[in-house]
């Protein structure tokens, strides 16, 4: 006998609908609390910022995305109390006052951001990309409201300004502006006139000029009406970053080691504000009387009338970003590393006392060395500015750092006890995985390190190193492991192979250590690790990125000619898999099982492989730069990647590998 139904009673369906309403939202929260009321984020508790907006599938994002690099990377809100952040994978908003953050907008698709600006009225945040586009947010809701496309431009945008008024948005990508309607989302006008890539734009106070600087060394006042050229000012370098004065008297214009100063309505030169180091970024006080510029490990704040230093904010890295609070009591400067790699941090100011009174902490650029642990437990990665992390590969948790250790490849040994770090002098530094201790150096390569490996049995090791200075001849050493001497610089290698290696050196041994696979600019080699000699060329390609089957019967291969599958033994593709996208150098890794095949792409997409059937199993827009690391973790469950946009993501092999 079937059970009574209930009657269906208004009671019942005002519950129904709240149990349907619950469910709808389940899961949801991270993605919504964030951005529900951007103007008071202090009413909701923070959460854990590593699972903000994460791409589909993923389950721990590990950093929060390396700086713009633009002298737009951060914005003040008119009111002062958040700053826009351009970040690797979208805007960051922050809260002043605590250092805390307040939103991601991304909207679930990481985008490599350059630049941010808010409107006056600080109901929109504009951003440019590194791809060439402008998206334009609505703070409050964090919602994306257009995506405006530069005609022609796949550059990143520097520049980027808003009109004193609100109305018009002026992005600089490639050697042209355009001038955008707000209201409208539509194009307006193209400015044409540099010949080389805009680095800055700004408006004076009464929107009537639109000033750019640009890498082919000049400086060109704009006539914002009719996109008319006004006057054009000549520089001795690249102009990295223009500000006009709050009174629209003079422009201040960064070229070198100097900060040169113009007069608007003469059009003359009025000043020279030099540097012992190469400037980055300057901008004008509110009242205009003191101006501050970004350096190498400082911000200098000077006396536009006598040209002097007043004071100095340090900084580690390049101060590329400087960003005055709207009432001017404050200041932003940001490490975005504009000639060199990012620090990661934004620094907040108290003008009138030069105190440090909060820092933005996370955005620092992973470099390309990543691993995974044999048991699968650990995953090190290297991050630039010199430091290695260990991380608890499940849950992202920081177990430990080594200070002061750069590294440009890792690799564990087979029995997890030892850490193989490629070094930019040339050499293979071995640390005790557990204690950091030095194990050994292995020296004799010219260039830096840039791939290192262990054979499956643990007692070899190769190392891959670009030439020197001016050289594209690379090296490639196979080193008996563990090592017999604390400093080995007399012991030989067991053998060394000289290859070309603009592009970088990938290696890959064979499951039975007797052939090591080589990519390099003169493709994939295969050779024979007792007698060095060539077994075969199966690939005449660029800097293509390999890795054998777990059987050894197939080397997967990745470069600009696509994705391939080669027979070892016969030396003769049997699979092509098409992605579309340009992968040159980006990873390839088999799981355990080999019957999946990981690759990663320039443009920031993970893809998964059936390598029975040549089946695209599943792509996803994982970060907003290129891919540099993409491997499972040794039991299968977990996929690390990892990107030049400053994030590692951690991924649940399942949930990516599930047949459609």
């Amino acid at each position: 006998m079937y059970p009574q139904v209930p009657r269906f009673t208004p009671q019942l369906r005002r519950r129904l609908f709240a149990f349907i309403v619950a469910c709808l939202f389940v899961g949801t929260e991270s993605a919504f609390s964030q951005t529900a009321d951007l103007q008071n984020p202090a009413t909701t508790p923070h959460q854990d910022v590593r699972k903000w907006e994460l791409p589909d599938g993923a389950f721990l994002r590990l950093g929060k995305g390396v700086l713009g690099g633009s002298d737009r990377t951060v914005s003040f809100s008119p009111d002062g109390k958040r700053l826009a952040v351009a970040s690797g994978i979208g805007i960051w908003i922050y809260d002043v006052a605590t250092a805390r953050e307040v939103a991601l907008l991304n909207g679930g698709r990481p985008a490599l951001i350059r630049s941010v600006a808010y409107s006056p009225d600080g109901t929109l945040v504009a951003a440019g990309t590194g791809n060439g586009s402008v998206q334009l947010w609505e703070v409050k809701r964090g919602r994306l409201l257009a995506t405006l496309l530069q005609p022609g431009s796949w550059r990143g945008v520097d520049g980027l300004a808003f009109s004193p008024d609100g109305r018009i948005i002026a992005s600089g990508s490639q050697d042209k502006i355009q001038l955008w309607d707000v209201e409208n989302q539509t194009h307006l006008k193209t400015l044409q006139g540099h010949k080389g890539r805009i680095f800055s734009l700004a408006f004076s106070p009464d929107g009537k000029t639109l000033a750019s600087g640009a890498e082919d060394h000049t400086v060109i006042l704009w006539e914002s009406a009719t996109g008319n050229n006004i006057a054009t000012f000549q520089h001795s370098s690249e102009v990295f970053s223009v500000a006009i004065s709050p009174n629209g008297e003079s422009l201040a214009a960064v070229a070198g080691n100097s900060v040169n100063v113009w007069n608007l309505s003469t059009k003359k030169k009025v000043a020279t504000l030099k540097d012992s180091k190469r400037v980055s970024v300057a901008i004008y006080s509110l009242d205009g009387t003191t101006l501050v510029s970004g350096e190498n490990g400082r911000a200098t704040l000077w006396d536009v009338r006598t040209r002097k230093k007043v004071a100095k904010f340090k900084h580690k890295g390049w101060v590329g970003s400087i960003a005055y609070s709207p009432d001017g009591s404050m200041l932003a400067t940001a490490a975005v590393g504009r000639f060199g790699g990012s620090y990661g941090t934004v620094k907040l100011w108290e003008v009138s006392t030069r105190a440090n009174t909060a820092s933005v902490q996370g955005h620092v650029n992973v470099n390309s060395a990543a691993a995974f642990s044999p048991d699968g437990s650990t995953l090190a990665m290297g991050h630039w500015g010199g430091t290695i992390k260990f991380r608890e590969a499940r849950t992202g948790q920081h177990i430990s750092s080594l200070p002061n250790e750069s590294a440009y490849a890792l690799a564990y040994s087979r029995d997890g006890n030892t850490l193989a770090l490629g070094k930019h002098e040339g050499a293979v530094k071995l640390i005790d995985a557990n204690s950091g201790r030095r194990v050994a150096m292995l020296r004799g390569h010219k260039g830096h390190v840039d791939s290192v490996v262990f054979s499956l049995d643990g007692t070899m090791l190769a190392a891959g190193a670009r030439g020197g200075e001016n050289s594209a001849s690379g090296t490639v050493k196979v080193w008996e492991f563990p090592p017999k001497a604390l400093d080995v610089v007399a012991q030989r290698s067991l053998n060394t192979f000289h290859v070309q290696s603009g592009g970088g050196i990938h290696l890959a041994f064979s499951p039975d250590g007797q052939t090591l696979a080589v990519g390099s600019d003169e493709g994939v080699n295969l050779l024979d690790v007792g007698t060095g000699e060539n077994v075969a060329t199966p690939l005449k390609s660029f800097s293509p990125a390999v890795a054998f089957s777990p059987d050894g019967r197939l080397l997967a291969s990745n470069s600009p000619d696509g994705i391939r599958l080669w027979d070892v033994s016969m030396s003769r593709t049997v699979m092509a898999l098409h992605s579309g996208e340009w992968s040159s150098g980006s990873p390839v890794a088999f799981s355990p099982e080999g019957d999946t095949l990981i690759t990663g792409t320039s443009s920031g997409k993970i893809i998964l492989w059936d390598t029975e059937t040549a089946r695209n199993i599943s792509t996803r827009q994982a970060h907003g730069e290129s891919v540099f690391f993409a491997a499972f973790s040794p039991d299968g469950r977990t996929i690390a990647s990892a990107s030049r946009d400053g994030t590692v993501l951690l991924w649940r092999t399942t949930d990516l590998t599930e047949r459609q």
